[in-house]
């Protein structure tokens, strides 16, 4: 009678591991380049005027005093009723491609890229462990 060989198990557990920490290395990345952008982004306070095939159309004021109105797509118009008070990033360069700044949302969303790096790292770890350890275990039971 043959005796299976976690082999296959070891090596799935050691690539889930290391997507997890590639992914991990990725968000990291992310967070440094968004933190770079937003340290050269100007900030304004904007008004939600109206909304347009579901989102919210926002205006403000340049420090030289010209209006700027943008389309938020990244949000929906249902958190933003008309004159709503919103914050906005935009660069001085392109104001009229601003954003809506939304800290909640970004630390969300590299919290949940984190949280996922660590889950996969964990479970890979944890089956190359279990696979590694197989042959230990069931030795004695022989």
């Amino acid at each position: 009678m043959s005796r299976p060989h976690p082999v296959g198990a070891v090596a799935a557990g050691i690539l889930i591991f290391i997507a997890g920490l590639s992914t991990g290395i990725w968000g990291a990345e992310q967070w440094r380049a968004e933190r770079d952008r937003l340290a050269i982004a100007s900030r304004a306070e904007g008004t939600v005027t109206g909304h347009l095939n579901g989102h919210p159309m926002v205006s403000f004021a340049l420090p030289s005093g010209d209006r700027v109105s943008f389309t938020a797509t990244s949000a929906r118009a249902d958190g933003y009723p008309v004159g709503t008070k919103v914050d906005v990033l935009y660069r001085m360069d392109l104001p009229s491609e601003a954003v809506l700044d939304r800290p909640r949302a970004r630390w969300a969303r590299h919290g949940l890229v984190a949280v996922g790096a660590l889950m996969m790292m964990a479970f890979g770890g944890y089956l190359s462990w279990y696979a590694r350890n197989y042959d230990l275990r069931t030795a004695g039971r022989e």
